[in-house]
């Protein structure tokens, strides 16, 4: 590996574990108690696994990004190829819960 390679290396281990500790520095309001079964309506229980599957997808794409970054650092193209797939699915995925909280979050807001 060349020093460039380390470096970028380096920043995204840097970055990405300073993300995780901001993440499970405190626990984020409202999932204390998270558990769907426990939920009086139908609304709220998808309300519940919605906000668990976003906060769920705000720890696992930092992640898939960073295993992304070192397949693409691997110099081989398959691989390359298999890094930027991963990093775009874990984008996709992750714009795909927001869409799903705020829609879930919309619909609770207009019906009541």
């Amino acid at each position: 590996m060349n020093k460039r390679k380390i470096f970028i290396f380096i920043n995204f281990v840097v970055i990405f574990s300073f993300g995780a500790f901001l993440c499970f520095a405190s626990p984020p309001p409202g999932l204390q108690d998270l558990n769907p079964l426990s939920s009086e309506t139908l609304g709220d229980f998808i309300d519940n696994i919605t906000t668990a599957l976003f906060y769920l997808g705000m720890i696992g794409t930092p992640i898939g990004i960073l295993i992304g970054g070192l397949y693409m650092l691997s110099g081989i193209p398959s691989q390359q190829i298999k890094g930027k797939r991963i990093i775009a699915y874990s984008l996709a995925i992750l714009v795909f819960i927001i869409v799903l909280k705020w829609t879930t979050s919309i619909t609770k807001d207009i019906i009541g």
